[in-house]
C-alpha cells in the first residue's frame, strides 16, 4: 500500500501507469483510496484516441464500491502536453462527484499529467 501525501504523489504514480504512451494516447484512471490516503487499488477505465477518452461514470462507481474505499482520484493524460482542463473535464467531475457521494464516497482530486508536468483540480 502506498500512501498518497499529496498530488505529485499520485502524478507520480500516474506516469508509471502510462510508460511511453503519456503523449500519443490519452487514457483514464481512477485510484482508489481509503480514509488514511493509503492507495487500495487502481484501474484503468478508459482509452481513447489522441485527444479525447470515454469514460463511463458506472465503471468507476464499481470499482470503487468493490475496493471498498473512501476516497477516489482520476488521472488521466493530455497528449497534446496542454494541462488546463476542458469544460468536459469539468462537466465530468461534477457528474462523477455527484454519483461518487451517493455512495459516501468522496472525489478527492482529478489530475491531468503530460510527460513533463501535471495540473491537479481539486473538485
Amino acid at each position: 500500500k502506498s500512501q498518497v501525501k499529496s498530488h505529485y504523489d499520485i502524478a507520480h504514480i500516474a506516469r508509471e501507469f502510462y510508460g511511453n504512451d503519456i503523449d500519443i494516447q490519452e487514457s483514464f484512471y481512477a485510484i482508489f483510496l481509503d480514509n488514511s490516503m493509503q492507495m487500495l487499488g487502481f484501474s484503468k477505465i478508459s482509452q481513447g484516441g489522441l485527444s479525447s477518452c470515454p469514460v463511463d461514470i458506472r465503471l468507476i462507481c464499481k470499482y470503487a464500491i468493490s475496493t471498498l474505499c473512501t476516497r477516489v482520484i482520476t488521472v488521466h493524460n493530455h497528449p497534446s502536453g496542454k494541462l488546463a482542463e476542458s469544460k468536459a473535464d469539468i462537466n465530468f467531475c461534477e457528474k462523477l462527484k455527484k454519483a461518487l457521494k451517493l455512495f459516501e464516497i468522496q472525489l478527492e482530486d482529478n489530475i491531468i499529467v503530460t510527460k513533463t508536468s501535471h495540473h491537479n483540480f481539486q473538485v
